[in-house]
């Protein structure tokens, strides 16, 4: 049997409560120096995972013990190390293809550490994720009539590999787009890279936070807004936009909308597989959903494209429009929800 390996981490301590129930009674401190001392280990194992073609695949869920803070704040080699642990039970489990989820497919260059270091082929999905992500925009765009040559578009973390596939799609299409991203340095080369290749409607927008928000039409979330600039506000937002959270956790809470019921968001990345699944794990994702990350992780293993795909800093357009074709082909689509319900 085909198979494949997803590594997963906990989000936050309620991750870690459901993960480990006797861990309720831990005092929070404690269960973060548990953490960086507890090795990855495997997970579950899923079997009759069935593409649309009729082709079958089993997969291996491997946990990387680090909360999202400790891979953001704690020594990256150390993470790296860590997700390479987590990488080496993929390797011993033969797996045939290797998907890092959620910020532990950020580490080390975007991963490419990590895909240097092992011999089985990996992806971060986020080649995927920027696919559903422009794919939910349109259909928003639709849904509202808001016409896209006269709107405009900020793009919170827009260095990253999803942020770059939305500037370099949406960029042809709209009026005008406002990137923020943490990393001064990086975000000035990619605004010069866009407008060196013909992207003229781009905003330098690193400052400029609130103001990007509020012109805004339509919001991309591709980080925690918090990790880009201590300024963005929910309540900037500007009337009837649309709003693409893809973080966990989110930028949008279920408060905030009902606070702001004029706003549409969508839930970023989540994607609707061609079978029902049971992860067996909380995702905070509706039941039969999955993230965009491993999703591409199963595209890729139902077609035996058994290759490092989505890693490092700069996407491929070409892999957009392939990722793309080939979860039509293998029954994979955008949920199109807002907190798991359908929006049509």
């Amino acid at each position: 049997m085909i198979t494949f390996g997803f590594i997963v981490h906990p989000i936050n301590l309620n991750n870690v409560y459901n993960f480990f129930p006797p861990s309720r009674i831990v005092p929070p401190f404690l269960i973060n120096q548990i953490l960086t001392h507890l090795p990855p280990f495997k997970l579950n194992h899923i079997k009759g995972i069935r593409s649309k073609t009729g082709k079958e695949i089993e997969g291996y869920f491997i946990l990387c013990p680090l909360l999202s803070k400790q891979i953001l704040e704690l020594d990256e080699d150390f993470v790296i190390n860590k997700v390479l642990q987590a990488g080496r039970i993929a390797e011993k489990l033969k797996v045939n293809m290797l998907g890092i989820g959620a910020l532990a497919g950020t580490v080390g260059e975007g991963a490419r550490k990590i895909a240097d270091s092992l011999d089985v082929p990996i992806t971060n999905g986020t080649t995927y994720a920027g696919c559903a992500v422009i794919e939910s925009i349109l259909k928003a765009a639709e849904i509202r009539n808001i016409n896209l040559a006269n709107s405009k578009v900020a793009i919170i973390g827009a260095t990253n590999s999803i942020g770059k596939i939305c500037a370099y799609t949406l960029s042809p299409r709209v009026a005008l787009i406002s990137l923020v991203a943490r990393n001064q340095e990086r975000l000035s080369d990619f605004v010069d890279k866009l407008k060196n290749n013909g992207h003229k409607n781009i905003e330098h927008a690193g400052i400029g936070v609130v103001g990007a928000l509020g012109c805004a039409d339509i919001v991309i979330f591709t980080t925690t807004a918090v990790e880009v600039s201590p300024k963005i506000k929910i309540e900037n937002l500007k009337q009837g936009a649309i709003i693409c959270d893809i973080p966990v956790p989110r930028n949008i809470t279920l408060d905030i909308v009902k606070m702001r019921p004029d706003l549409l968001t969508i839930d970023g990345a989540a994607i609707e597989p061609p079978f029902n699944i049971r992860l067996n794990m909380e995702t905070g994702l509706s039941p039969n959903q999955i993230y965009a990350c491993m999703a591409e992780t199963m595209i890729l293993t139902f077609e035996g494209k058994f290759e490092d795909f989505s890693f490092g800093y700069e996407p491929s357009l070409k892999k957009v429009e392939e990722i793309s074709t080939l979860a039509n082909k293998h029954g994979f689509k955008p949920a199109f929800t807002s907190f798991g319900k359908k929006i049509i």
